[in-house]
């Protein structure tokens, strides 16, 4: 019988060795609708938090990727396996935010680990599950998909093109009102060959090449104009650049008191 969780570990740990000693929880929503829920049209969900607020349903091994998965939202295993990649490459772009943002505060990110566990582990017990996410009007449709997320998408289907027959389309699954995956993936050149033994985290980090960034900066200006031609987007204008959004520096200011 196939089992979608060892496959999906697998493809992970083989796109992202450096990682290896970090837990991996792949969760169904049905599961954990005692904890938290998804809308109905969200295939998944994660964030750096999850795995805590999951943790009465893991066999717990510490913090590490964790996500949740609406397993009747596809029809093939390839799309479910992709949604897992998907959900990875969020994760990815979060622990590189995490270590940036320490940077920035002066913490190590062992630190802002620390404290998100214990922040979280007491703020995520409600009596009811809580919402994985909620649309908020004042974002764009990319944010959270934007040139960050695109890039390692990239680097994961590169690393991963002989392990399964899916493409980094099928990964991002849809463009959010930005170019097009393959504009991306053509725009980031020969990078995703040239640092593939590279940890993911760290390329996430580092600064994208300036032919990408000067791209998605362009792709970015283009999509917000388009919906909204009067003016910037209600949510600050676009958010589309390879170093994403820093609201998260807000946050972990708060968690770290400073």
């Amino acid at each position: 019988m196939f089992d979608w969780k060892t496959e999906a570990t697998e493809l992970i740990r083989t796109a992202d060795p450096h990682r290896a000693g970090e837990p991996i929880y792949l969760i169904p929503a049905c599961k954990a609708r005692r904890f938290v829920t998804l809308p109905a049209n969200v295939a998944g969900f994660t964030s750096l938090a999850l795995a805590y607020r999951l943790r009465p349903l893991l066999d717990w091994q510490g913090w590490g990727f964790c996500t949740v998965l609406h397993l009747g939202a596809f029809r093939r295993v390839l799309h479910l396996l992709a949604a897992a990649l998907h959900e990875y490459a969020h994760h990815v772009c979060g622990v590189a935010e995490v270590g940036m943002v320490a940077d920035w505060l002066g913490h190590p990110a062992a630190d802002c680990y620390l404290r998100l566990e214990q922040t979280w582990t007491a703020e995520t017990r409600p009596p009811h599950p809580r919402p994985a996410c909620v649309p908020n009007p004042a974002e764009p449709p990319w944010h959270h998909h934007d040139a960050r997320f695109r890039r390692i998408a990239v680097h994961l289907a590169h690393r991963l093109r002989f392990a399964w027959p899916g493409d980094v389309a099928d990964i991002i699954h849809q463009d959010y009102g930005l170019a097009s995956t393959l504009a991306y993936r053509s725009v980031l050149g020969h990078e995703p060959q040239a640092r593939q033994s590279e940890p993911l985290a760290a390329i996430a980090a580092s600064p994208a090449p300036p032919a990408f960034e000067e791209f998605a900066a362009w792709d970015a200006e283009r999509a917000a104009a388009a919906l909204n031609p009067r003016g910037s987007f209600p949510g600050g204008g676009p958010s589309a650049g390879p170093q994403g959004d820093f609201a998260e520096k807000t946050a972990f200011r708060k968690i770290l008191g400073k």
